[in-house]
């Protein structure tokens, strides 16, 4: 969440990719507050309508959980891609860019090439 007046103070919002990943994974299993939460937050990441990232060069019948993030120079996704039978957990956190839209297709890349790599490992 943008706060501008707390960044101002020294009080900025941080995140690393194991923060996330550890959040999908708790969320995964059913564990954020409880398993109905868990299940209704993944529901409204599922219908997450920003498709530029992660999903972007993944099947469009493979669902994926994910939320983004974006501000001049940095592009984020991070998400829950249900690979079948092996469902799997993407953070992809970027900054200091200079082309936002390279991010977006740097995180694309790396989801198609995650996505490929548990594909051909069934």
């Amino acid at each position: 969440m943008m706060d501008l007046s707390a960044a101002q103070a020294g009080r900025d919002n941080i995140t690393s990719a194991g923060d996330m990943g550890l959040f999908l994974r708790l969320l995964y299993r059913g564990q954020v507050l409880s398993p109905v939460i868990s299940a209704t937050i993944i529901n409204t990441m599922q219908r997450q309508q920003i498709r530029d990232k992660l999903p972007a060069l993944i099947p469009e019948d493979i669902v994926i959980a994910h939320k983004t993030g974006d501000l001049p120079g940095v592009e984020h996704d991070a998400g829950i891609i249900y690979i079948p039978k092996r469902p799997c957990i993407l953070v992809v956190l970027t900054d200091n860019l200079s082309d936002n839209r390279a991010g977006a297709c740097l995180i694309a890349k790396i989801a198609k090439s995650v996505y490929s790599h548990f594909c051909l490992a069934e």
